[in-house]
């Protein structure tokens, strides 16, 4: 019973998000961010010219919204991964909108029905330099989240 319910929850949080065009990209002031970091060049499934830069990691255990970075680059990487809290499955997405417009650009994530599972993965998004922010859904799980530029 508390499995059928877990997953009832988890799909009507899935039809709000789309349902409201995730609102959560509407709308947000520009903020000062670190300077980016050099990280090493990954190669990965997905070839690009130039090299990766780290831009910002994000932590937590709950749904939020970021203040905005800024991605200089033409190709941005997620890499994301989160571990469940609950014996009843538990997810984490997240969407990347571009601040000015409320665009969103890119998203993942991942959903297990499992007890205290985990999971990761990376995902790309093509969209030029400018200033971004992460939206993330989450639901009985403790996640990070790292950003990357190529350029």
């Amino acid at each position: 019973m508390k499995r059928e319910n877990f997953s009832i929850i988890v799909i009507l949080a899935c039809v709000i998000l789309l349902t409201t065009g995730f609102s959560g990209c509407i709308g947000s002031e520009k903020k000062e961010t670190a300077p980016e970091e050099t990280a090493p060049e990954e190669q990965g499934g997905d070839s690009h010219q130039g090299s990766w830069h780290y831009v910002i990691t994000i932590t937590g255990d709950n749904s939020k919204t970021t203040d905005s970075f800024y991605c200089s680059g033409s190709k941005q990487k997620v890499e994301w991964s989160y571990q469940g809290r609950s014996e009843y499955g538990s997810w984490m997405y997240w969407y990347l909108c571009e601040e000015e417009t409320g665009d969103l650009v890119g998203t993942g994530g991942s959903t297990s029905y499992e007890g205290y599972a985990s999971d990761s993965g990376e995902d790309f998004a093509y969209c030029g330099p400018g200033y971004y922010y992460l939206g993330i859904s989450e639901s009985q799980a403790t996640y990070e989240i790292k950003v990357y530029t190529c350029y």
